[in-house]
């Protein structure tokens, strides 16, 4: 697998309040590894978010929750964290808001299809610009095997 991280920095960089969409789970260890990293080199604190569907059931929050804590549980940081659950079928314009309160907003990437080129969708690009804050888009890219040796 590939490891991918693309920032836009909107001032100088030292990140103390970071904030982390924690979104679909493909990319959700590499984005709390980063946002650990982070908030550990620069003394600074971590707002995990978890933005769920207005119409998610008691059952699925209650899913979604426990694979999070899961995954921020071994995050391995020493930084101070916070977790907060929101209702929002506008997830962009709900991170768009919040990231004012932020010196960085850490979100995956949205998959692409198999033979498109690009990194980053449309979600996280949008994210990236109309953010108040740095943004750090994290993807993580599965290997590709070969077809025919060459």
């Amino acid at each position: 697998r590939t490891d991918i991280i693309l920032f836009k920095l909107r001032g100088e960089f030292a990140p103390k309040r970071i904030g982390v969409s924690l979104g679909g789970s493909g990319n959700l260890n590499l984005i709390v590894r980063l946002a650990g990293a982070l908030a550990d080199r620069y003394g600074g604190h971590i707002t995990f978010m978890n933005i769920l569907p207005e119409d998610y059931t008691a059952d699925q929050k209650a899913h979604s929750s426990k694979i999070l804590v899961e995954a921020i549980r071994h995050h391995g940081a020493k930084a101070l964290y916070r977790i907060e659950v929101a209702s929002s079928d506008k997830p962009l314009d709900f991170l768009v808001e919040r990231s004012a309160e932020f010196d960085l907003l850490v979100v995956g990437a949205t998959k692409v299809r198999f033979l498109e080129k690009a990194v980053v969708g449309p979600f996280s690009s949008q994210i990236a610009t109309r953010s108040d804050c740095s943004v750090a888009v994290v993807r993580v890219a599965p290997a590709v095997k070969k077809i025919m040796p060459i």
